[in-house]
């Protein structure tokens, strides 16, 4: 028997239909925790629905257990690892922002220099009295001392396969954290015909003279950066269209505040929640995408841009960047989006074509059913 924990979300219903593609669902419980169990996200009826109180005891469960599949983390998931008590297989289905802990602030490991000072100036934000930023060897000092990166260390070294798709994500945690960890290839799959449905969506690859920035209103998107990167480029015939339905509301504030001092009316935020349907076809609508992330983020965005034939505009530091160009993917620096205004001209034919058969050759629900299959049957 293996145990999945997942907190409840968008991705599980498609799992749970990818699992039984490969083995038999008998073989496995799926253990969804949340702070509300009446208000249900995935839908699959072979979901045990528990409350997230509950999970440090499950998972010191008694019984045959083949291996735990734990699906992103939370604070109680990570306490309860690292008093594990039995030698059992744990696999990590790693999402991108479990390793997210104050000291990366201050390291400078998500924010730039702009968006790192208007984070530590926030009212609300409860760092803001610390040093900033701390220097190497204080940073150092800070980790020992902080009981949540502490109980990190103990829980990451029970881990046995950091299960992801990026290597780089792994190699760049693995001297923090795992002590024995085997990377595995792996990634939460697309709906089958999602690539098909794409190509219906839009054929046309130009978009329109819209220039999408970021993911959401949260600080890593970065964008104080990504403005001043383009501020200087001709873009008197483009509007920057800005997704800011949800994140820190001081923060969506500042940067709507922003955007609109620079671009004028050609800034147009979007406030209002979108569905995943009306989400593509905004990025189906625009003729460049930047995403100015510093860590892995916003991938099936980036993913479902590309495929659309869109001209994506990343920060090189950032590991989804270097992972998806050492795959031959046409991509670019986001940095230097102020050098040159030709930059906002499309991708040619080949360039379209290109990206589009790497992308279905390594993300398609095949190539993920495929990587499961090595997990469980090797």
């Amino acid at each position: 028997m293996y145990l999945h924990f997942a907190h409840d979300n968008i991705f599980l219903d498609n799992f749970i239909k990818l699992v039984s593609n490969v083995q038999d669902t008998a073989k496995h419980r799926f253990i969804v925790y949340s702070f509300d169990i009446n208000r249900p996200i995935a839908k699959d009826s072979r979901i045990e629905r528990i409350n997230v109180e509950s999970v440090p005891e499950l998972l010191n469960i008694s019984g045959e257990t083949n291996g735990i599949f734990l699906h992103c983390f939370s604070s109680k998931i990570l306490t309860a690892l690292a008093g594990l008590r039995k030698e059992i297989p744990l696999y990590w289905l790693y999402w991108g922002n479990e390793l997210t802990y104050p000291n990366d602030y201050y390291t400078g490991m998500l924010f730039g220099k702009e968006t790192k000072r208007l984070f530590f100036s926030a009212k609300n934000n409860k760092f803001r009295h610390f040093p900033h930023p701390l220097p190497g060897t204080a940073a150092g000092i800070y980790k020992y001392f902080d009981k949540g990166y502490r109980i990190t260390q103990k829980a990451m070294g029970k881990i046995n396969y950091f299960c992801h798709y990026n290597i780089f994500d792994f190699e760049g945690y693995r001297n923090k954290y795992f002590h024995r960890a085997e990377f595995k290839p792996f990634f939460y799959p697309f709906d089958e015909d999602y690539f098909t449905g794409l190509s219906d969506l839009n054929r046309d690859t130009t978009g329109g003279n819209r220039i999408l920035i970021g993911n959401s209103g949260n600080y890593a998107n970065n964008h104080l950066e990504a403005f001043r990167y383009i501020r200087n480029s001709s873009l008197s015939d483009y509007n920057i269209i800005c997704p800011l339905s949800y994140g820190d509301e001081g923060y969506i504030g500042t940067i709507t505040e922003e955007g609109r001092r620079i671009f004028g009316n050609k800034f147009m935020p979007v406030n209002n929640f979108l569905s995943a349907v009306e989400y593509r076809k905004l990025l189906s609508g625009c003729s460049a995408v930047i995403m100015n992330h510093l860590r892995s983020e916003a991938a099936g965005a980036v993913i479902t841009s590309l495929y659309l034939g869109k001209k994506v505009y990343m920060n090189p530091v950032n590991n989804l960047y270097r992972f998806l160009k050492s795959l031959g993917i046409y991509l670019f620096d986001v940095t230097e989006c102020k050098l040159d205004d030709s930059v906002f001209t499309g991708l040619t034919e080949e360039q379209v074509r290109n990206n589009r058969e790497i992308i279905l050759g390594n993300f398609s629900f095949s190539r993920s059913t495929e990587f499961l299959r090595n997990i469980l049957l090797n």
